[in-house]
């Protein structure tokens, strides 16, 4: 996320600008769903949760932790927290 800001505007390519643009409307979200850490990890959902049931992400990005995911049917994300692990 960083290097855009480095990059001028007409040097982006219609798929970069687009992607961009989703992570920006994602970041103002406290929340994110499963949906939208997959399409920001750029995973399916199958390996996000193989991964999750290994616990290689780290439970800070879960809200709740991993014990969470025993009573939730759907793993929600720290938006914030997500997006300190990508960088």
């Amino acid at each position: 996320m960083e290097n855009i800001l480095d990059r001028k505007v007409t040097d982006l390519t219609v798929f970069e600008s687009m992607k961009y643009a989703y992570l920006v409307s994602i970041s103002s979200k406290i929340t994110m769903s499963l949906a939208d850490f997959c399409e920001a990890t750029g995973q399916d959902r199958r390996k996000v949760y193989s991964l999750l049931k290994s616990r290689y992400y780290p439970e800070k990005l879960l809200s709740g932790g991993y014990a969470s995911l025993k009573q939730r049917k759907s793993p929600i994300f720290i938006t914030e927290e997500v997006l300190k692990w990508l960088r």
